[in-house]
Parts: structure tokens; C-alpha cells; sequence
């Protein structure tokens, strides 16, 4: 399965980043940019309302696989490889670990793509896509580095729904000055 983001955590991520940015966490906006980068350079993004099915049992195999990548980095680096076995009981301690830390900051602990359950409503809370229509453009990194600069950081670009409402709103009150 695909693994992707939808546009409204883009967004969301997209606004960290820039408030991380303009309060001097140089390092978390570079991070987050990062991640904003290999979504969209992967075109990993799905639409608000599409369906898409992500168990709990799914997302920990993903951290466990990108741990297994990192631990990878890690012994390429000190050319050095420890026992599988425990490299899986580091990397399984680890990623339950990680995963107790971000429920206990997100406060969450059933996922939005969780299958539905036997009788469970689903409930229409609308779409992001009512309120805030967005585009984000990635400068080019020329340097070859993988580092995002500050001076190379994505440029955001975000159009309130407010002014179109608005601009209808003024369209159809011309339209019923006409008519009278």
C-alpha cells in the first residue's frame, strides 16, 4: 500500500513549518520541510475525502521498517553489525516506546483510517477543502547537499476561502441591485 499524507495535514505541517521558521527553530522548520518535500516530490498526497484504510497493526510495521533503515544507517557508518536478534528486540522495544510517546502527545489512541467497527456511524465533519484552498511550490536545491537552506525553503502559498465567499457575496448582491 501507498502510504501518503492528505492535503489538510499538508497543510497543516506547511504552517508548522513556517511558525517554526519565523520563531527561530531553524531545526524544526528544515525538518518539517523536509518531510513536506518528500510527500510532495513522491507525490504521496491524497485528497481530504478520499478513502483510504490504515491499521494500527500496518502503521507499526512502517516505524519498524523505517527504524530497521536507520539502524542500517547506523552500522554502515561504524561498519559494525550486531546480532539480528537484537537489533529486532532493540528496534521492537524502541518503536513501542515511540509509539506510547506520540498517543500520549496526540492524545489519540484509535487512528482515523481504522477499519470501521461493526455498527459504527461515520460522521460528515465536512472537508478542509470547504474553508482553506492551498499550494505549495518547492524551490530547487542546486548544491546537491539534501539540506534545506533557509534561503531555499518552500514557499507557501495559502488563499483564504474567505475572500472568494466574499467575492461571490459581492457578485450576488450586484446581481440583485441589477434585478431590482
Amino acid at each position: 500500500m501507498k502510504r501518503s499524507i492528505n492535503k489538510k495535514m499538508m497543510l497543516r505541517l506547511a504552517a508548522q513549518a513556517d511558525e517554526a521558521d519565523l520563531y527561530g527553530s531553524h531545526h524544526i522548520a528544515d525538518n518539517l520541510t523536509y518531510v513536506l518535500k518528500k510527500y510532495a516530490e513522491e507525490n504521496n498526497i491524497r485528497d481530504n475525502d478520499t478513502n483510504y484504510e490504515y491499521n494500527k497493526k500496518e502503521l507499526i510495521e512502517d516505524v519498524e521498517n523505517m527504524m530497521w533503515d536507520a539502524a542500517t544507517r547506523v552500522f554502515d557508518y561504524y561498519d559494525e553489525l550486531p546480532d539480528g536478534r537484537d537489533i529486532e528486540d532493540f528496534i521492537e522495544t524502541f518503536t513501542n516506546e515511540y509509539m506510547q510517546g506520540l498517543d500520549n502527545i496526540i492524545h489519540s489512541k484509535v487512528g482515523k483510517h481504522e477499519e470501521k467497527t461493526p455498527g459504527e456511524e461515520t460522521v460528515d465533519k465536512g472537508t478542509p477543502d470547504e474553508v482553506v484552498h492551498w499550494e505549495i511550490k518547492f524551490e530547487n536545491n542546486d548544491d546537491d547537499d539534501g539540506g534545506i537552506d533557509d534561503e531555499e525553503r518552500s514557499t507557501f502559498i495559502l488563499k483564504d476561502f474567505k475572500e472568494e465567499e466574499d467575492k461571490e457575496e459581492e457578485d450576488k448582491e450586484e446581481k440583485d441591485k441589477e434585478e431590482d
